[in-house]
């Protein structure tokens, strides 16, 4: 029943190497992925009476942040109107990780016997996997998994075999019950990189007359590199191939016990130890694994997922938009646009006044025509992503986003005798400096000193430059900001130099940051989102406006407590504030407003865009 196919080296790197990525290491005794096919058992009947053995064996390449892990198991099937339903309502199977084993790579050596007169053929093993998450201490959910239990070609027969499942996040347990889901929650980046459960489905032993189902006829875990477990369920990503070369080599491995000892000491009153007594093990882990009844399913924190690595994976990251901006007191800005020049900090490259560097700096110009010129959208269709050789690594780093108003006039061609749009040419474009923002990368633990990626997606304000006109002037107050940023971080200077008082904003105050802001108009701020690449897609929020709860999933928190709510975002103020006497629009009706459809969105924005990346040096424009 067993079709093994694993790639050689120079087999998995023919198609890996199209895409500019190293093939998965195959050279090493031990690899992090083993690429196995199992035949489905088409020809072995399943008869009423018949019982199944289920095995949960371990886990692999589990989250940084977990501990001690408990696995839960059920057999579930949904009923003909379309309600679960399981095995047996009071039996839900539970297996703890081996305290001696690898907290990242867990044993559970776990087996359930079920038994029953007949089974209904679209039952599902269903398995849940929790943890006592490091930093919080608090139980969470790690991710679900589940395996038909049955084939049925067209006759029900056992789902034989060893498998290793992909493990679910962000997800609930119901949607896991439509076998069609599990392939569609896969590509829409619900399965957690890398991480796995090892399963076997075996058929339960019966006498040597065949009339009795034998019990305690356990079978020995295999090793995972004894090319023994189905792994079609999981087939990595070519973005997951290089994560498991990562973790393979980055990571530190560490036993529950360790773990416990580092983290929990004074929570254990034996000590702790390989030779802990395992009553002692089992109250602690009975207290810390034990999910609330009351509230809803609490999943692991991301922003832990893995230990930031930034030789391979980086950080990705994207310029959602900018809130609003309608402040100028002049005319000229009435139909202004707003671009973001950003990029990673340090290197402070492209602010240095004699050699200037644009490498790795990017400008967000692709504007959603759909959004109002006041609250401008961009479009992302991918994050961008900064590894080692795009900046140098700093704890203190910084997303540093350079606002620009852009205005300019649209005219035709004087060598064409055509109104064509293509033929309209935009003259007299200038970029003028409006301001800037700034966001830290990184986040440090307390308890172990380690380093993770700001997962999710964070509003600032916008500060102002000293100057409109002078850029040199602008580029030494913007080095000198940065530079004290990477001292001190990112919160330690907003805490210090942020202005919020009335006399914080007048021209002899000291204060280093001064946001923005108009009292009839609001507050300037932008929207961002940051994620480590080592997420692999996983649970990456919308862009604003595009379905992100503002209440739950905008991070705020670098604004000072008592300006938040006035930076408190509200969809229905894109349509409210006015600016010499006009109404908001949208930039396409700016655009047919005042070129009378004669140029489309499109078209103008290839066309400023590249005038932008010249007059800037710019070579890397967004999504153009």
């Amino acid at each position: 029943l067993v079709k093994k196919i694993i790639l050689t080296q120079q087999q998995q790197a023919q198609p890996q190497q199209e895409h500019g990525l190293e093939s998965i290491q195959e050279i090493q005794e031990k690899r992090p992925w083993i690429r196995v096919e199992q035949a489905r058992n088409a020809s072995i009947v399943f008869e009423d009476g018949d019982g199944i053995d289920l095995y949960v064996d371990g886990a692999r390449f589990m989250p940084s942040s977990t501990t001690v892990s408990k696995v839960y198991v059920q057999l579930l099937w949904l009923d003909d109107d379309g309600k679960a339903q399981t095995f047996d309502k009071t039996e839900i199977r539970t297996a703890l990780s081996a305290k001696s084993e690898s907290c990242f790579e867990p044993m559970y050596n776990f087996r359930a016997e079920f038994r029953k007169e007949s089974f209904e053929k679209n039952a599902m093993f269903m398995f849940r996997v929790d943890s006592v998450e490091k930093y919080s201490g608090e139980c969470r959910v790690i991710g679900y998994a589940a395996i038909s239990a049955f084939v049925c070609r067209p006759r029900k027969c056992l789902n034989v075999g060893a498998f290793q499942l992909p493990l679910f996040f962000g997800v609930s347990a119901s949607s896991l019950l439509h076998t069609e889901n599990l392939v569609k929650l896969k590509s829409d980046g619900h399965a957690l990189p890398c991480c796995t459960l090892l399963v076997r489905v075996v058929a339960a032993p019966r006498s040597a007359d065949g009339t009795t189902v034998l019990s305690d006829a356990v079978q020995p875990m295999p090793s995972y590199h004894d090319h023994v477990y189905d792994t079609s369920y999981c087939e990595p990503s070519i973005h997951e191939l290089r994560l498991y070369n990562t973790l393979h080599e980055s990571r530190v491995d560490k036993s529950v016990i360790d773990v416990l000892r580092e983290n929990f000491a004074d929570e254990i009153e034996s000590e702790i130890s390989v030779e802990m007594d395992d009553a002692a093990f089992a109250q602690f882990c009975e207290q810390k694994l034990r999910p609330s009844v009351h509230k809803q399913v609490t999943f692991l924190d991301l922003t832990y997922f893995a230990r930031y690595h930034h030789e391979n994976m980086g950080v990705a990251l994207a310029i959602d938009g900018l809130n609003n901006i309608f402040h100028r007191k002049s005319k000229a800005s009435l139909d202004s646009l707003y671009v973001v020049v950003y990029t990673v900090c340090p290197p402070t490259t492209f602010y240095e006044a004699n050699f200037k560097i644009s490498d790795n700096v990017f400008c967000a110009c692709d504007w959603d025509a759909s959004s109002m010129t006041n609250y401008p959208r961009f479009h992302c269709d991918k994050l961008q992503v900064f590894r080692d050789s795009d900046f140098e690594f700093a704890r203190n780093a910084i997303l540093f986003c350079d606002v620009r108003e852009v205005r300019y006039q649209l005219s035709d061609d004087s060598q064409s005798n055509n109104n064509n749009s293509s033929k309209k040419l935009i003259r007299n474009l200038q970029i003028v400096p409006f301001g800037f923002s700034f966001f830290p990368l990184f986040t440090v633990t307390d308890q172990d000193d380690s380093v993770y990626v700001r997962n999710g997606s964070f509003q600032n304000m916008v500060f102002a430059y000293p100057s409109q006109e002078n850029q040199a002037t602008n580029d030494a107050y913007v080095k000198r900001v940065i530079e004290r940023i990477l001292r001190d971080g990112a919160e330690s200077v907003l805490r210090t130099e942020c202005a919020i008082h009335k006399a914080d904003f007048k021209p002899k105050s000291n204060k280093l940051l001064k946001p923005i802001c108009d009292g009839t108009v609001g507050k300037t701020s932008i929207v961002v989102r940051i994620y480590d690449n080592q997420r692999c897609n996983t649970e990456i929020n919308p862009r604003i406006d595009d379905g992100l709860d503002v209440s739950t999933d905008l991070n705020n928190h670098l604004i000072p407590s008592t300006k938040r709510g006035e930076y408190e975002y509200d969809a229905s103020k894109r349509f409210r504030n006015r600016l010499w006497g006009r109404k908001p629009m949208s930039m396409q009706a700016l655009l047919d407003n005042k070129h009378k459809n004669e140029i489309d969105a499109r078209t103008f924005k290839n066309k400023i865009c590249k005038q932008i990346a010249h007059t800037l040096n710019v070579t890397s424009v967004s999504n153009i």
